[in-house]
Order: structure tokens, then sequence, then C-alpha cells
């Protein structure tokens, strides 16, 4: 049944259901790039941590790693290392 034979209530629910598809589409090719920006932001608050920081100010610190697992490809990508030399050297 087309949408114009159908009661204008309905049309507008067929309406919505049709932008809301249309959202979820654009915000599924967002979607590893949020997955990104929040694993980088995971990494920066990690290494702005009391912890990590006292560790690489002894000179002992671990290196941080952000990584990110893509299902489209199946590649388990580094995002960022961040290496306590290039911290506090």
């Amino acid at each position: 049944m087309s949408a114009t034979f159908l009661p204008a209530s309905n049309r507008r629910w067929v309406a919505l259901r049709h932008d809301l598809r249309a959202a979820r589409v654009a915000l599924s090719s967002l979607d590893p790039m949020i997955k990104e920006l929040a694993v980088l932001a995971q990494i920066e608050r990690l290494a702005r941590s009391s912890v990590i920081q006292t560790a690489w100010a002894s000179g002992r610190g671990p290196r941080l790693h952000g990584w990110v697992y893509r299902l489209d490809d199946g590649v388990l990508r580094e995002l960022v290392r961040v290496d306590p030399e290039a911290v506090t050297g």
C-alpha cells in the first residue's frame, strides 16, 4: 500500500520511520570514527592521571597504547602510542 493512500496520521509515521532509517544509516558511517575518538580521549585521560604522571616522573612509566578493532575488515589497529620519554624528555 502506498503512503499516499494512508490516513494523514499513518503517513506521518511512515515518514518518521523513513527519517529514522536514514539517520541510522548516517550514524552507522560515523560509528567507527566515534569509537576511535573515544579511544583517543581515554588515552589522553589516562596520560593525565596522577598514577601515570607519577610513574613517568620517576622514570619507570608505562607506554600507553590505544587500539581499535574494526569489524568491517577484521584488523586490529594501533591508533596512538604514548612513550614516557616523549612526554617527560
